[in-house]
């Protein structure tokens, strides 16, 4: 969104969800208020860059269990790929140098980490046959953040997925604007899959990398498919074998109607704000607003193609998120694309960053590393992976029920009528014959939100529609469910006496209690007993240069 003058700032409070336990509701609203100090009309691009100095220096703890190993990739300067990026603005002086890099690795047993299996001193070994891995991309609004404040992501795959993640720093705005960041991602899956001979690094089969990312980190690791789908053949670089999404951006327009209505709960600000945004150039990634209808900027605007299908795709988005509407859009677009879709009750954007102090979001980073290793195993068949849509809550056990047609419609017919004179003056003007048409056949705001495949179900899995509570949703219901969220009674203050928190890598410490973090674990349901602060501040198992 726009950082126009004379746009006000959203406010730094927001309402507590009934569904969120005191800690996650402190540590959204440290979170929150966080990103309100920094959001402002004063921004300056120089403050940007000190703040992610600051962000790497307080990066999240991981686990004795981990080893974190440097690499450097280097950028693909081939004239395939160079002719493929030139349109988009790609100079043959920016595919020069290398990205910075880590490998991250989880280790059973804490002597297995001196072992012959730990990685070399580069980070290069040859891995086990039929290894997987995985290419993660941070998040961060294309501006801030890095591999280091994401580590608590990142090694936490490692360990579902029972692989090696390799997680890289690609070029930031404002300093550096599309396609930057794009030709660094395609560099990192190239050196996958195609390492230069002098690394001395092993190739990894396509089918063996699963690309993931959270928010502008989902928004480049789709980006990244789409441009493996159109232009990967001519530059040697086959579909990977899945990718995972953590609550992408995928509209940099910000025109869905969520981006306002889940704004009571939501950390995310209204419109990214900045001394040099104004209303011809609303976000730090593109030049100008009239790239950010780019299918690869906002992949909302991308088309199914039947001829050159998507990889199968995993899609995690919170219910109360500002982004829910746009990942619900993308889904229901790509109507014929392997996507499993999941929705999870109560949850804000890339909630999985709470995954020590709010069980359901660890739980949401095993079922990705379960869908790495299912993508990537030896005898996977990827025309049986099928689409589906769940919802999942933090009930006993993690119940998984369907997401249904109806519901996804629901949620997406919200008119955006009210919403959207809000935002008029705040979004890019584009040209509306360029954008999707709207539910209700109109164009201008939003994107078409379901598909032309008649009536049914979202869900094909026969598993989940014999098991899954059928259950019928309408907008009347619906207005009756966002009244009751936001009743008074909802809206109940926590009272937190000391919170740190750091961008995308949420570090508490309150000094409001002294008890501990405790897990049981009863038949696969985690339940925490106790939750603390102080269990937040693990000790790193590296040094301050990792």
């Amino acid at each position: 969104m726009s950082g126009q003058e004379g746009v006000p700032a959203r406010t730094n409070t927001t309402k507590r969800h009934p569904g969120w336990t005191p800690l996650l509701n402190a540590g959204i609203q440290g979170l929150r208020s966080l990103i309100g100090a920094v959001n402002t009309h004063e921004l300056q691009p120089e403050t940007l860059s000190r703040l992610r100095s600051i962000a790497d220096f307080g990066a999240v703890p991981t686990n004795p269990h981990v080893s974190i190993d440097k690499t450097y990739v280097p950028r693909v300067s081939t004239p395939p790929m160079i002719a493929a990026l030139a349109p988009l603005g790609l100079q043959a002086e920016d595919t020069v140098g290398f990205l910075k890099a880590e490998w991250l690795t989880y280790h059973r047993s804490l002597f297995s980490m001196h072992s012959a299996d730990h990685p070399a001193e580069n980070g290069n070994r040859d891995p086990r046959p039929g290894e997987r891995v995985i290419l993660y991309l941070h998040g961060g609004a294309y501006c801030l953040c890095s591999r280091k404040t994401h580590r608590g992501i990142t090694w936490k795959l490692a360990k579902y997925a029972e692989c090696r993640v390799l997680s890289v720093d690609y070029r930031l705005a404002p300093e550096f604007v599309f396609p930057l960041a794009l030709h660094d991602a395609i560099s990192a899956y190239s050196f996958l899959v195609n390492p230069p001979a002098n690394f001395n690094s092993h190739a990894y089969h396509p089918s063996q990398v699963v690309i993931m990312g959270d928010s502008a980190g989902g928004n480049l690791a789709t980006a990244l498919m789409l441009w493996l789908r159109d232009h990967g053949p001519q530059c040697g670089l086959a579909m990977p074998g899945g990718v995972g999404l953590l609550s992408p951006w995928l509209d940099l327009t910000q025109s869905m109607p969520s981006v306002v209505s889940n704004g009571q709960f939501d950390y995310l600000p209204d419109k990214v704000l900045g001394k040099i945004l104004n209303e011809n150039r609303g976000q730090y990634y593109t030049r100008d607003n009239s790239q950010l209808s780019h299918p690869l900027v906002s992949p909302l605007f991308s088309t199914e193609t039947s001829s050159r299908p998507t990889c199968p795709i995993l899609i995690h988005v919170g219910e109360v998120e500002r982004l829910r509407d746009e990942n619900l859009a993308f889904f229901t677009n790509f109507s014929k694309s392997p996507i499993h879709l999941e929705m999870f009750d109560a949850m804000v954007h890339v909630f999985h960053m709470f995954n020590v102090i709010y069980p359901l979001a660890d739980f949401a980073l095993e079922r990705l590393g379960s869908f790495a290793q299912r993508v990537t195993a030896p005898d996977f068949n990827p025309s049986k992976f099928g689409r589906s849509s769940v919802r999942i809550s933090s009930d006993t056990g993690f119940h998984i029920s369907e997401l249904t047609r109806e519901q996804v419609h629901a949620y997406l017919s919200v008119t955006v009528s009210d919403t959207g004179k809000k935002q008029s003056s705040a979004r890019p003007e584009s040209d509306a014959s360029a954008r999707p048409a709207r539910a209700d056949g109109g164009t201008g705001l939003g994107a078409k939100i379901l598909g032309s495949d008649g009536d049914g179900s979202f869900v094909d899995s026969p598993a989940i529609m014999d098991s899954a509570p059928k259950i019928s949703v309408n907008e009347r219901a619906e207005k009756e469910r966002c009244e009751a969220i936001s009743s008074p009674k909802a809206d109940e203050a926590t009272t937190v006496t000391c919170l740190e928190a750091s961008v995308e890598g949420i570090h508490i410490s309150s000094s409001s209690t002294n008890t501990e973090i405790v897990r049981s674990e009863d038949n696969g349901t985690i339940a925490v007993e106790k939750a603390i602060s102080s269990e937040l501040k693990r000790s790193t198992n590296g040094d301050s240069e990792q």
